[in-house]
């Protein structure tokens, strides 16, 4: 199993591909670096992940060889941390799992899709299945 995970949650965005044995196959991440002296604004570092996010999404999705690695599971950070990152984030996650859900429903396959939070001290599973 090979999990795609996505990062968003401040200046960076990230995505990294994971297999069962804990290893990382993939690690490809891109930095908002504000101007010298200025913090990170999150609008601005959200619209540096929105310009950013497809290249780094595909790059970690591709092999040395050319091919693409789909990916199992679908994972993306929920928080905490800046809004408008987050979003991006969360938007690039699902819009991921809708194109494959599109792609295995074109193939008559029943997919099934499992939201998890997990923070600190505290987890949250909801189940939804899409049919």
């Amino acid at each position: 199993m090979i999990c795609l995970g996505i990062e968003s949650t401040a200046h960076t965005f990230g995505a990294s591909l994971v297999d069962n044995n804990d290893r990382i196959l993939t690690n490809v991440n891109s930095t908002y670096r504000p101007p010298v002296g200025v913090g990170i604004h999150p609008r601005k570092a959200s619209e540096h992940h929105a310009t950013v996010a497809d290249d780094v999404v595909r790059t970690a999705l591709s092999t040395t060889d050319g091919s693409v690695i789909d990916p199992d599971v679908i994972a993306y950070a929920a928080g905490p941390g800046l809004g408008p990152c987050l979003r991006v984030g969360a938007t690039v996650g699902r819009a991921i799992s809708s194109a494959t859900h599109l792609q295995s429903s074109s193939q008559e396959a029943t997919p099934r899709f499992l939201f998890t939070s997990v923070r600190g001290g505290e987890s949250m599973v909801r189940p939804k299945i899409l049919r």
